[in-house]
């Protein structure tokens, strides 16, 4: 008689273990882009949720463009520099779209020798229309990925550390501040995307080649699993990341050379420890009263 635990063990162990045979990895070049337009660092990801073109955005200087379009497939389409004071060393950044159809982007207006301007702005496809603009300064620690949730029609910012703490932020889209959910900080998230498939937030590690994936709960984004990128051949730190909303694919920017497009099914998956619930310190609770009083009788 087959056993039945055997099984199910065989079971786990083909759907986390062995490769997808529908694989979906795939990448197309920039550097043409990085290398050869006065640009360098690609520092933003958004796909369209229409028509599934990739928008990234550049860091770059002297009137050159800094926001870029191309097809699924990496053909570039257009590009152009966003009709948005950044100051001589200013830049813009991490992207997402809403559900307006219009980009929400992270921006650094440099005003040396002063400190600079941070803020988010909502912008055309095109970079020439601004809609609208509100400052991020008061989020101490920094910003550094921004995403879109379109289910509550938010804006989630990783704002880094505060203290001790590594933070998201939720946001209305005119900067009223929703709420403020911590993370460990030890993982330090850069680039974030919101998966509407899931719900979940996805988010580029800071020192490491991994994808984070965290879950929403009533103690702010716990982190419930990890994704190992060196499977999808990258092997530093991703400086931009995007999901396509048609297809749920995963967008990743590897070190200014290429963009590289993958399933998570594509990537291991590296454990996590799950911190004890509330359940299991009960039932944990209860069996030590019980053993207690059981000793007692003797």
């Amino acid at each position: 008689m087959p056993n039945p635990f055997r099984s199910k063990f065989v079971l786990i162990f083909v759907v986390f273990f062995c490769p997808s045979a529908n694989a979906t990895l795939k990448s197309f070049d920039i550097s043409f882009i990085t290398e050869g337009f006065d640009t360098s660092n690609a520092l933003g990801l958004a796909i369209d949720p229409l028509t599934s073109d990739v928008y990234m955005t550049t860091l770059s200087y002297n009137g050159a463009d800094n926001l870029w379009r191309m097809d699924a497939n990496g053909q570039l389409l257009e590009s152009s520099r966003v009709n948005v004071d950044l100051g001589p060393f200013g830049a813009i950044s991490s992207a997402d779209f809403t559900n307006d159809g219009n980009l929400v982007v992270l921006g650094t207006q440099s005003r040396f020798p002063d400190p600079a301007d941070r803020f988010v702005v909502t912008l055309s496809t095109d970079g020439q229309t601004e809609y609208s603009r509100f400052q991020t300064d008061q989020y101490f620690g920094g910003t550094s990925g921004i995403a879109f949730n379109p289910f509550d029609e938010s804006i989630i910012l990783s704002t880094g550390r505060v203290g001790v703490q590594s933070v998201f932020r939720e946001v209305a889209k005119d900067g009223t501040l929703i709420d403020s959910l911590f993370n460990d900080p030890a993982l330090l998230p850069n680039d974030i995307a919101f998966d509407a498939a899931s719900g979940n937030l996805f988010a580029t590690r800071e020192n490491k080649p991994l994808l984070d994936e965290y879950r929403r709960d009533e103690n702010g984004y716990t982190i419930v699993r990890s994704y190992d990128l060196t499977d999808a051949g990258l092997s530093r730190r991703p400086l931009a990341l995007g999901i396509a909303p048609s297809n749920g694919l995963f967008y990743v920017q590897d070190n200014n050379q290429r963009i590289v497009s993958f399933n998570t099914s594509d990537l291991a998956i590296i454990a996590v420890s799950a911190p004890a619930t509330w359940g299991f310190i009960l039932v944990c609770l209860v069996f030590i009263m019980i053993r207690r009083k059981g000793n007692m009788n003797q």
